[in-house]
């Protein structure tokens, strides 16, 4: 209901105002012998006018710091209408009380003109007036999809991205924060899963090289879309503080990958080496990846 309320409010104010009162501005007489227009002359104009007023005063905006915002361009369309309204005024105050322009709802068809022709152009001058403007508010109305797409990302232990673990030892535990944002129109299920995965650079094909990986965790979550709005500061859908443990050492790729489509079943569980096959299968088939370089030691205690 707001939504409509406001359409229905704001529609009438950027699109006839601005230029209404500009045209008023430029002819305050009565049409006929003086130098007035006609009512849909009038109309016609103020629409036209409109149209290339407001984009013009948003791309003044643009090169000022006050940005192309919500109460930027409110507060200079009524400060164009106030000061388009006071030159109308003025000028409508020194002429003649018969020759002023007046707002007059008549309509007939011997008020559209003379002959035929303007009869038949006056016509098809308001219809055009009023197709535009059903076509500009269905626009308006009909919900638009934009571009589909999920924000996927990690935070270190102090919630900012940096300071991650990558220093451990066999078994520690490690804390993390993993985000989910959907913006894709629809419900979805995601599955997240976090591999660790011993792979290298080819130099010699520019490819990389997948030896082995290891699923160490993997969960669902459903998450309903979420819209954007760029007016609002940017605030979390979802986020899970997660903890994890690496049990093999060396220096390994530690993957979070986030499938939006359940992918295949995998034979074993959580924990079982995979092939490399199996693993490069799973990473190029994600919808979204993040990786960690964690360098994992053996515990000294465990040291003889």
């Amino acid at each position: 209901m707001e939504g409509a309320l406001r359409i229905i409010l704001g529609l009438p104010f950027i699109l006839l105002v601005p230029g209404y009162v500009f045209i008023f501005a430029l002819f305050p007489e009565k049409p006929g012998r003086h130098r007035g227009i006609e009512p849909v002359e009038r109309v016609a104009l103020s629409l036209g006018m409109s149209i290339a007023i407001v984009p013009l005063i948003g791309l003044g905006l643009n090169y000022t710091p006050w940005g192309i915002r919500l109460e930027p361009i409110l507060v200079s369309l009524l400060a164009f209408v106030a000061g388009a309204s006071m030159i109308a005024g003025y000028r409508w105050s020194t002429i003649e009380p018969g020759r002023r322009h007046a707002m007059e709802l008549q309509v007939s068809w011997s008020s559209l003109g003379e002959s035929r022709l303007d009869k038949a152009l006056t016509a098809a001058l308001a219809i055009s007036i009023l197709a535009a403007v059903g076509a500009l508010i269905w626009a308006l109305t009909t919900p638009r999809i934009g571009e589909r797409f999920t924000e996927f990302y990690i935070l270190g232990p102090g919630g900012m991205a940096d300071e991650y673990p990558t220093n451990l030892t066999v078994n520690q535990s490690a804390n993390i924060t993993i985000g989910i944002q959907n913006h894709e129109y629809q419900n979805i299920t995601y599955q997240i899963e976090t591999w660790l995965i011993n792979q290298t650079w080819n130099q010699e094909t520019n490819t990389t090289d997948y030896h082995s990986g290891i699923l160490l965790d993997s969960f669902n979550v459903t998450l309903p879309s979420r819209p954007i709005d760029i007016d609002q500061p940017w605030t979390p859908q979802w986020e899970k503080n997660y903890t994890f443990r690496i049990p093999v050492t060396g220096t390994n790729k530690l993957s979070f990958l986030l499938h939006k489509e359940k992918p295949p079943d995998l034979p074993q569980t959580p924990g079982h080496r995979h092939g490399p096959d199996t693993t490069r299968n799973r990473v190029e088939n994600a919808y979204r990846q993040i990786h960690l370089w964690v360098n994992v030691s053996q515990n000294p205690k465990n040291k003889i």
